[in-house]
């Protein structure tokens, strides 16, 4: 039945209209200017999202940076009274040698134990001072480097975002400059 007058079925029906879609969307008078919008729009998908993850890695890059420089100001205050502490310690030992020396102007009933103690104590205060500032200016430099790592696929996502744009505006024009020709063509022949 199908061979004589009868209308298809409704699987024919849906094959002939994607096919007939298919042969719209190739042939050339109709698929050139929509393919070409199509692949503008496409790179312009492409390029203001390489733009957005350019701006998210800026912005994580800022963050970077400003906590590096806060770690190591922080170092900085933190190595800041060590040279008040080293004067302590010396001035310490100082008393301890004249305690022990058994010069008879030391002042009589000075422990020396305590002395010493208190100056083991300020010389493990400058190592612990130490130790921390050389933690947070390491801390720092690895953020430091993570920023610049950042910092680089900012630049490739931004080059792409540029190149994805003049494409998109390229196939947009070229769309336009097809569309214009349609419609100079139609014109001449509607005179």
């Amino acid at each position: 039945m199908a061979s004589g007058g009868a209308p298809p079925s409704s699987g024919d029906r849906a094959q002939t209209v994607a096919a007939s879609r298919q042969a719209r969307w190739n042939s050339q008078e109709y698929g050139d200017e929509t393919k070409l919008r199509a692949i503008s729009a496409k790179h312009a998908r492409i390029s203001a999202r390489a733009g957005q993850r350019a701006a998210h890695f800026n912005t994580r890059v800022d963050k970077l940076r400003h906590q590096a420089a806060t770690l190591r100001e922080k170092a900085a205050e933190i190595r800041g009274p060590i040279p008040k502490l080293h004067a302590d310690i010396d001035s310490l030992r100082i008393q301890v040698k004249t305690a022990t020396s058994g010069d008879p102007r030391a002042a009589h009933g000075t422990d020396v134990t305590k002395l010493q103690y208190r100056a083991r104590k300020l010389e493990q205060k400058v190592a612990n001072r130490e130790a921390r500032a050389s933690r947070m200016e390491a801390h720092a430099a690895a953020k430091s480097q993570k920023a610049a790592e950042l910092r680089v696929k900012a630049d490739k996502l931004t080059e792409t975002q540029r190149a994805a744009g003049a494409e998109a505006a390229s196939y947009q024009q070229r769309a336009d400059q097809l569309q214009l020709s349609r419609q100079g063509t139609s014109g001449d022949a509607a005179r």
